[in-house]
C-alpha cells in the first residue's frame, strides 16, 4: 500500500469516526439544503468539463496538507478565466475548469457547469460557500465581518466561511437585552432569540430555553429533550472546567456546550 493510499484510508477512518462522535449532541432541527428557489444539489454523473484526476498533475500544498491539484482558495496552477474547483472532498481531488454563476448560500453540483459555484466559492457541504483553512477565521471576515472559518466538511484542512447572519454568536453582540445569538444551522445564518429562565442541569427543548450564556445540549441526534448546559467553542474550551466541550451535529464547528 502506498503512502499515499494509507494516508487516505486513515482519514476516511478517522473522520467517520468524528462524524459518529459529534452526531451524539444536538440541536432539534436540520439544515435546509435547498436555495431561495428550492434547488437541491445532486449527482449527475462525472464531471462534464474537469479534466480526469489523474491528468490534473502533482499534488500542491493546501491548508498545511499537499491534496488539491490546483490551489482551490486561489486558483493557482489554473489558467487565466478558469477556477479551482473541488469535486470531491474525500479523497481531496480539484481541478481547473470555468467558473459557474452560483452565488453565495446557494445549492450547487460542481460537476454541472451550469450548477457550479461562482469564482471564489466552492461547494462545501452542498452549498456554495467560501473556502478556508481550517480555523482561519481572518480570511472569513476580512469578506464579513460575522463570519468565521467554522462550515464543518469531509475534508481535515478545508473548511467553508459560515453565513452571515443578523448577529454575531462568537462573541456575543448586536442582540437585544434578555436575547441571546444563536447559529441556526451547520451554515451559521445566526439571530436573536429570546433566552428562558431554565438554569443549568434543567431539561430543554429548544436552543432558547436556558438562561444567558447557556443552550440546550440534547441527549442524542433526534432526540427530542435535552438538559441546559454552558455554551462553549469547541476549539478553545474555556468554560468547561470539569468537562469537554462537545460541537453540536447541526451547527458550525465554533458553537458547542459543556457536557
Amino acid at each position: 500500500m502506498s503512502l499515499a493510499t494509507a494516508r487516505t484510508r486513515g482519514r476516511a477512518a478517522s473522520l467517520a469516526l468524528a462524524w459518529t462522535v459529534v452526531s451524539c449532541s444536538s440541536y432539534v432541527g436540520r439544515a435546509e439544503q435547498r436555495d431561495a428557489g428550492g434547488v437541491v444539489a445532486t449527482d449527475h454523473g462525472p464531471p462534464r468539463d474537469l479534466p480526469p484526476t489523474g491528468d490534473r498533475g502533482p499534488a500542491r500544498l493546501v491548508c498545511g496538507d499537499y491534496a488539491f491539484a490546483c490551489h482551490p482558495l486561489t486558483n493557482e496552477g489554473c489558467g487565466a478565466g478558469l477556477a479551482c474547483v473541488i469535486d470531491t472532498l474525500l479523497p481531496p481531488t480539484a481541478g481547473c475548469a470555468a467558473p459557474g454563476r452560483r452565488g453565495l448560500g446557494l445549492g450547487c453540483d460542481a460537476r454541472v457547469p451550469s450548477m457550479r459555484c461562482a469564482d471564489g466559492l466552492q461547494r462545501l457541504a452542498g452549498r456554495c460557500l467560501r473556502p478556508c483553512c481550517a480555523t482561519d477565521d481572518a480570511r472569513c471576515r476580512a469578506v464579513d465581518t460575522l463570519s468565521a472559518c467554522a462550515v464543518f466538511t469531509q475534508s481535515e484542512t478545508v473548511y467553508g466561511c459560515t453565513l452571515t447572519g443578523a448577529c454575531s454568536y462568537r462573541p456575543q453582540g448586536d442582540c437585544s437585552d434578555g436575547e441571546q445569538c444563536f447559529p441556526q444551522t451547520e451554515f451559521g445564518e445566526a439571530i436573536c432569540r429570546p433566552v428562558g429562565g431554565n438554569p443549568d442541569g434543567a431539561r430543554c427543548v429548544d436552543q432558547n430555553d436556558c438562561a444567558a450564556g447557556s443552550t440546550c445540549l440534547l441527549f442524542g441526534m433526534g432526540a427530542g429533550v435535552g438538559v441546559c448546559r454552558p455554551a462553549c467553542n469547541p476549539r478553545d474550551r474555556p468554560r468547561c472546567d470539569a468537562s469537554a466541550c462537545v460541537r453540536m451535529y447541526d451547527r458550525p464547528s465554533d458553537f458547542g456546550a459543556c457536557e
